[in-house]
């Protein structure tokens, strides 16, 4: 059994982890295909009617084989494109709600859905939480081996949604700063290098207006610029960002990102003809470890020292 969400969720929370309600279940009728645009139409009405009450719990095949039936009724007809628009946001909503449901059907679903472009006459606030889903359900799918052509799916989405959102009072700047970071993600892992560092741009604008420039919150969105522009072959301008990266988390006792970010630059450094600063670098990584009785990463940074000296040997 699966839940009804609310209507309008947090940017930044995904569909699949909606928590079940204890409200009474919905049994959803087997009726086939219906008999008219009226039946069509009351059939529809009711079926989002469910999926937008917060404590309704449906059963997930049933209520896609409802809408499956609805879907094949209204077929491609220009005259039913309100109702298709909602059949198709409602197969792919419940997909990304049920783990045991195919994702691609709820792909598919989407998929369709946007090629009805400027026909979907719905509200501002359900499209955008449609492009929202698809882009969560895209990103997950693009995980999966041979999938990774979804990660431009998913940030094209997230884009739109975040448009969209832009727009509507319900969310406010950290929401909206929050789906540009998932936007920028995927445009890195589609490697739209170019892209997802002028989307990130934004999103550290957004989040020093918001926190201030020593934010705890701004350390991916720091790590992602660096990263960007790492794989742009900017090297030495990302370097400024993992300093940041490294000033926050010593501010925070933060000794898991302080390694990881340390080792970071020490890499960076070698590639850019430092080799002093990469092993000042790297020693100080193994010394702070040492001092926190970290063995297992300690044992880590040791080996990665050890590689770093063996390449500058061979240089």
């Amino acid at each position: 059994m699966i839940a009804a969400a609310d209507a309008v969720p947090r940017i930044g929370l995904s569909p699949m982890r909606f928590p079940l309600t204890n409200g009474l279940t919905v049994l959803i009728a087997n009726e086939g295909v219906p008999h008219s645009e009226a039946a069509l139409a009351a059939r529809v009405a009711r079926m989002r009617r469910m999926l937008d009450d917060s404590d309704a719990r449906f059963s997930g095949s049933a209520a896609l084989a409802e809408l499956n039936a609805l879907r094949a009724y209204a077929g491609e007809r220009h005259d039913l494109v309100a109702e298709r628009c909602e059949i198709l946001s409602m197969i792919g909503t419940i997909v990304s709600r049920s783990a045991a449901t195919d994702r691609t059907v709820g792909l598919e679903a989407f998929a369709a859905l946007m090629t009805l472009g400027e026909a979907d006459m719905r509200p501002a606030a359900r499209r955008m939480l449609d492009h929202y889903i698809y882009a969560e359900l895209a990103g997950i799918q693009a995980a999966l081996p041979g999938e990774a052509e979804r990660h431009s799916v998913a940030a094209d989405q997230y884009g739109q949604a975040a448009v969209l959102a832009d727009e509507l009072p319900e969310y406010d700047d950290d929401q909206r700063a929050a789906t540009r970071e998932k936007q920028a993600y995927h445009l890195h892992e589609a490697e739209r290098y170019a892209e997802a560092l002028a989307v990130n741009s934004d999103v550290l604008a957004s989040g020093e207006r918001l926190f201030g420039t020593d934010d705890p919150r701004l350390r991916a969105v720091l790590t992602n610029l660096a990263q960007n522009l790492y794989r742009l072959g900017r090297k030495a301008e990302a370097e400024p960002y993992l300093v940041r990266v490294q000033a926050i988390a010593e501010a925070g006792a933060d000794l898991s990102t302080l390694q990881d970010v340390l080792f970071q630059r020490g890499v960076l450094n070698y590639e850019l003809g430092r080799a002093g600063t990469a092993i000042a670098l790297m020693r100080d990584r193994i010394e702070r470890l040492e001092a926190a009785g970290d063995a297992e990463v300690l044992a880590v940074a040791k080996r990665d020292y050890d590689e770093l000296k063996r390449r500058l040997r061979s240089g």
